[in-house]
């Protein structure tokens, strides 16, 4: 699964793309209340507490709606990607082990796996882990 992502690590500090797949879920009203972003078709939220990503698709349609992330430590870079293939309305979530006081960075996209076809989103939200 190759995209541009939001910033590219230097080759010096090139990251290895982490890929979950989602798994159903109900996120707390906490976190959708929260800052959560979204695109045509998807909607991710960050839970702090516990480094969860909660992704909703929000779209009849062939493609899954993604979280797009990428987390600075300062000393390294991470990026990854939290993949909903539930379908449409369903949320789905990928918990993850971020260094405390990160910068944790990502955008809403869908992607549709049988084009190999991204959205793009230029939304992007900001938390800390």
């Amino acid at each position: 699964m190759a995209a541009a992502l939001m910033i590219s690590p230097s080759p010096a500090s090139a990251a290895i793309e982490e890929v979950k797949n989602a798994v159903a879920g109900t996120p707390p009203a906490s976190v959708t209340s929260g800052t959560c972003v979204s695109s045509t078709g998807a909607l991710i939220c960050f839970q702090p507490y516990g480094d969860t990503w909660w992704v909703k698709d929000t779209k009849a349609d062939s493609a899954s709606a993604v979280a797009d992330w990428e987390v600075n430590s300062g000393s390294a870079i991470r990026i990854g990607y939290c993949v909903n293939s539930l379908g449409n309305g369903m949320w789905g979530k990928c918990v993850h082990d971020y260094v405390e006081g990160s910068l944790v960075m990502a955008v809403a996209r869908t992607w549709d796996k049988s084009e190999d076809t991204w959205t793009n989103s230029y939304n992007v939200g900001y938390w800390s882990a």
